[in-house]
This record gives C-alpha cells, structure tokens and sequence, in this order.
C-alpha cells in the first residue's frame, strides 16, 4: 500500500517470502545451501482454489530483522530438495555444516522462531554485492553491578511483584535500541551503510539487542549522535528538525507522500468527463454488454459496500491503501481487512468471468481454443465498455437513494480492470495489428490492481 511504502518504504515484489527457519536434520546441505519450498494459491479458471508447492532453485538472497551491517545480506544457493527434505514447505532450511551458521552471520540471528526475508528477484539479484558479515563475539554474561541489599541477593528470597517491576523499569530504562536504530538511519543517510559510524552502530544495535540476556548495557557514544538533532524529511520527526534527504528512500517518500495528498484532495464526488479508449474494444464485444451490466452493478454495489463500512471517499484510497490521517501501527489491521474482502471479491467475480467459458459445463465443449479466446477477450471489452461509457448523469436525489453508502455519487471505473491481462493483449493486438486469438500473454493480472493479492 502507499502507506506502507511512505512509512516503511515498503516495495511489494513477486518473487519473495518470509518463512520462519529451521536446520537441516538430515545434513543433506553444504554450507551455502538452503531449500526452500512455498505454497502459492493457484487461481486457475475452475471454481476451486487450491494451492501447490513451487520449489525455489537458483541464487536467492536471506536476511532478518534488524538488518543493519551490510553483511546481514546473504547470498546463498536454493538448491533442489532432496527426498529427505520433501515436506519441508513454507520454510527455509539452513545447512548444519560449515565454518559459521547462516543465521548467526545475519546479527546473530539463530533458529528459536526468527523470521527470514528470502528474496530471487532477479532485479535484486544482478548488481547485489556480498558483505563479509558482521564478526560477533562470544556471548558473555555480566553480573548485576546495581546496588542492592543484602535481602534481595539472597537466593532463598522469593520474587515479588515489586522485583518483576523494578526488573521491567531498569531494562527499559537502559534499552537504548531505538537510539541507537535512529542513529543508524541518520548516519545510512548522510554516508551510507558500509560508513565507519553506520558499522560501528550495528555492532552496538546487536549488544543492545541482546541486553537481556546479557545484562551488558549499551551506552550510545556522542560521537554517533544524531547531529543537531537534524533528521531526514522520510523519518517524519514532527518534533525535531529535519532536512531533505537526497537519497533513494528521501525521492521515494516525497514522491507516495504529494500523491497520497493529492488522493485526498481529489474525492470529489461530481462526475466528470471519462474519455473511452476504442483501442480496449475487441470484436464482438457487443454480446456481451447485457451480462457486463449486471456485473458491473454487482461489482460497484460490493465495492461500495465496503468503502462505506471504512469510510473511504473513493477508489483510489482502497485500491491503493491511502487512507488518509491514518498513520499509526493499529491501521495496519484495516488495510489487511480491507485487501482481504477486495481479493475475495475480486476471485469471485474473475471465476464469474471464466464461468461461461468452461469448456466441461456448456456449449463451449466443442469449440476451439482460439474461438474461446476471442470471446474471452470480447467479453472483458464488454466489462470496459460499461464503466467507460457515456452515463446519465446522477439525479440530485440520488445521494439520499444511496445514503447506505454515505451519499457517494462518483463515478466507479475499477470493474473493467479486474481482467487487466485481457485489456492489455487486446491493446497490443490493436497497436500491432495482430491477430488476438492467439494464446493470451501473460501479463501479471495485479499489474494495475497493486493493492490486491
């Protein structure tokens, strides 16, 4: 979502997942190995949805978090499973040889429940440069030096609800986590990663970590202080000053920021002039345009539904996540809810789509492949045409005829874009004067629908 990329800088890609971690019991791996398996939904044109095991083969990249040395990246092979192996989906199994355990060269990062991000995007991949990983020292566990008396050293004392609470305020009060994460990111900004500050605060990030269980606590040194306390604009520090960042995160945040603030600007709910593109309309589109009525109408009364149970003002904030003045942790919740109920309707109105079209269920048992194609792709033209076309304008009494939806009387134009792969192949059809009944090109379907799974 546009949130997600704002706050988070959060970029959704493909070819990812983040599995939890578990060694290799068979001993099967060398050290540089890993398998790993993910289950996908597989949205076919059947009704049913089921999902498969993909097997991932080839360099991939594994990190955790925190990622803060640039050696927590690592490079690793996902080799093909060996039988031993075969169950273990939806995981990443590191190898149990070599000089060092993969995750314990990702900031000591270890096999008690962690969650790895593993990543073969090929764009990723091609210019990726491997970093030594961070040398960690052997854990060693500080005695308490507070002053205490000598009735609370006494190891027959029984804990009380005031230890637990004198315990719980002295570790926050010497947590210096966040200090030292801020600083990092201040420091990544002005002179990069692999900086001599940014290094050094990664080591002291790992410690401060693990201060619990050490008992060593971290002390930020002032020479790796925010300066002037001056913070890049994307930290959003409303409470300090802040400069432009000339990074790629600093334009990324400006960019999502002036757009979610021209989607808030822009829920004006007069209609206004849409411009049908002919180049979308493939023969025979007008047997269709009866049916796509309907489903349009289904379609908008579903939608709409939903944008007046979360009080959205238009498609652009559902469909792109940007809720407006909804910026803390806890909406998170209502984006997943929201992309949850608009990819379920969104399956359901796809496998409507293809209903018709299966070839086991009617009259289409006998016909060709590239007839079945043609129709196909006639009746996702029918699905534009009836968003895109010329509507009569909405009565003044229509706000109160449709006060379950909070009066919105805009114009909606996301229905024909559920079949963005078929608009898309009839488009190049037209541009290059091919023939479209030949096999459909597979263009990813959530190419202009990002919200959506």
């Amino acid at each position: 979502s546009l949130l997600g990329l704002r706050n988070k800088s959060r970029i959704r890609i493909q070819n990812g997942a983040v599995l939890y971690g578990v060694a290799d019991p068979s001993q099967c791996l060398e050290y540089g190995q890993v398998v790993i398996q993910v289950r996908k939904p597989d949205y076919s044109e059947e009704s049913n949805i089921c999902t498969r095991v993909h097997p991932i083969i080839g360099p991939v990249l594994v990190t955790r978090n925190p990622c803060l040395h640039p050696g927590d990246i690592r490079l690793l092979q996902a080799v093909s499973p060996p039988w031993q192996l075969k169950d273990c989906h939806d995981v990443v199994v590191f190898p149990t040889k070599g000089k060092r355990p993969h995750p314990d060269e990702m900031s000591n990062g270890d096999l008690d429940g962690d969650e790895y991000h593993i990543y073969w995007e090929p764009g990723l991949l091609r210019d990726f440069q491997e970093s030594e990983p961070m040398a960690m020292e052997p854990m060693e566990v500080e005695a308490d030096k507070t002053e205490v008396d000598d009735q609370t050293k006494s190891p027959d004392k029984p804990l009380t609800p005031d230890d637990l609470a004198k315990f719980f305020v002295d570790h926050i009060q010497s947590s210096s986590v966040g200090l030292i994460s801020n600083a990092h990111t201040v420091w990544a900004d002005k002179e990069g990663a692999h900086s001599n500050k940014c290094l050094e605060l990664a080591k002291l990030h790992a410690d401060a970590v693990d201060v619990g269980k050490t008992g060593k606590v971290v002390k930020m040194p002032h020479h790796l202080r925010v300066p002037d306390r001056m913070y890049p604009d994307f930290m959003e520090k409303a409470d300090f000053g802040w400069y432009r960042s000339q990074s790629v995160i600093g334009k990324l945040f400006r960019i999502v920021k002036d757009l979610m603030e021209k989607l808030d600007a822009d829920v004006d709910p007069q209609w206004k002039p849409i411009v049908l593109d002919s180049s979308f309309l493939a023969p025979g589109y007008e047997e269709f345009l009866e049916s796509a009525d309907l489903d349009r109408d289904a379609w908008e009364l579903e939608i709409k539904s939903i944008m007046s149970q979360y009080g959205l003002k238009s498609e652009s904030q559902m469909f792109c996540g940007a809720i407006p003045k909804h910026n803390d942790e806890g909406d998170k919740d209502m984006i997943q809810k929201i992309r949850d109920l608009v990819g379920k309707i969104k399956r359901d109105f796809r496998k409507r789509f293809f209903a018709e079209f299966d070839t086991k269920k009617n009259h289409h048992a006998h016909a060709l492949p590239e007839v079945i194609n043609k129709q196909k792709l006639a009746k996702a033209s029918a699905w534009y045409f009836v968003s895109y076309r010329e509507r009569e304008e909405p009565k003044e009494d229509y706000a109160s005829q449709n006060s379950y939806f909070g009066g919105w009387k805009g114009r909606m134009l996301s229905f024909p874009w559920l079949m963005t792969e078929m608009l898309i192949e009839i488009k190049i059809c037209k541009e290059t004067l091919e023939d479209c009944s030949t096999p459909e090109i597979p263009v990813k379907e959530h190419c202009l629908f990002p919200f959506l799974p």
